[in-house]
């Protein structure tokens, strides 16, 4: 008796520990950004906006080949890796991947806009593509740190930050030239790498 008893825990033990392994961190496609600053984490809207997720994606990884506009020739290794924060608003948004580090930078690759019913920017820490127009959303992305009610209907919100918005906030305060209408950071703030991974523990 004794002995089944103790078998019986030990099933049950191991049972609760591979259920323990398949219940942490939460599936799905995220993006982890770690910049000078601290690390942003985002999970990506891949069923909400399938076509923006998968384009930020191939732009992120290198599968997805891009015109360097500093160049004008084509790569194909990841956009975003060493890519500053170009405009940062307190109470707004932080702005980044143009690899000329302005905002003027095209990678010579877009997707349409995903605008999606009730996908909403009322509130910190949503993700959306920078565009210059209809359909031009090509690797330019900006997180909020406020409400950005005008901006609903209008970009493409295709994620969220899961973990650092702390980090967001931060950098949205740092010092910039506010004499200039592009915001840009007086002391570069930039993303020293961005991966995309499956589970976020």
């Amino acid at each position: 008796m004794r002995r089944g008893a103790c078998l019986a825990v030990a099933v049950l033990a191991l049972g609760a520990t591979a259920c323990g392994r398949k219940s942490d961190g939460k599936a799905g496609k995220f993006a982890i950004i770690e910049t000078s600053m601290g690390v942003i984490k985002v999970e990506l809207f891949v069923d909400k906006t399938p076509l923006t997720a998968a384009h930020f994606i191939g732009l992120a990884t290198g599968q997805k080949p891009w015109r360097d506009p500093r160049t004008g020739k084509q790569r194909s290794d990841p956009v975003y890796d060493g890519v500053p924060f170009h405009r940062v608003i307190p109470g707004f948004m932080i702005q980044t991947g143009d690899p000329m580090g302005d905002g003027r930078g095209d990678v010579g690759v877009a997707v349409k806009d995903e605008i999606v019913p009730g996908l909403s920017f009322d509130k910190p820490g949503m993700v959306g593509m920078a565009s210059f127009g209809p359909d031009t959303n090509a690797s330019q992305f900006f997180i909020t740190v406020g409400p950005g009610p005008d901006l609903t209907g209008r970009q493409t919100l295709f994620g969220r930050v899961a973990e650092g918005l702390d980090v967001a906030v931060a950098i949205s305060k740092v010092p910039r030239d506010e004499h200039e209408s592009s915001n840009r950071p007086l002391k570069p703030v930039w993303i020293k790498r961005l991966r995309i991974v499956e589970r976020l523990d």
